[in-house]
């Protein structure tokens, strides 16, 4: 489907807290710029996703940002069975963005599914073989 997204990479998460509550806040003007005003935000992190709200407390419309991170899931395994134990496989966060955004919740149903549908082939295929497919483990921007 066709879907506007822009990427946003936040070096400092202590950018995230409004600029009265730490010296490296953004202000008001320049956060929205980044993250709009009233736009979902699906936001892919490294560690705990409650890291993310508790620096998202003191800003306009919080329960816009979706944060996906570490929750303790998968031992031992592939990169990509990693990811998608925690929820943030390239497939999670497709599915994610697709529910979140207006409008796209029934008209993205189809690739939301098709989506599903990879991912779990995918992990089954890694519990069967112990490795990523190829198609993980070569995939690139196209």
């Amino acid at each position: 489907p066709q879907l506007r997204v822009r990427v946003v990479n936040v070096v400092d998460l202590l950018a995230l807290p409004p600029s009265d509550r730490h010296p490296h806040g953004l202000s008001r003007e320049h956060f929205e710029e980044c993250f709009g005003v009233e736009t979902p935000v699906i936001f892919d992190f490294h560690g705990y996703p409650s890291a993310v709200h508790e620096c998202l407390h003191g800003r306009e419309h919080p329960g816009r940002f979706h944060v996906k991170g570490y929750i303790e899931e998968g031992t031992t395994t592939t990169p990509y069975e990693l990811l998608a134990s925690n929820g943030v496989s390239r497939h999670d966060i497709a599915i994610a963005a697709l529910r979140h955004t207006p409008g796209w919740s029934t008209r993205g149903g189809e690739p939301a599914e098709r989506y599903a549908r990879e991912r779990d082939e995918i992990r089954s295929e890694v519990r069967r073989t112990g490795v990523d497919p190829d198609q993980i483990t070569n995939w690139t921007w196209s």
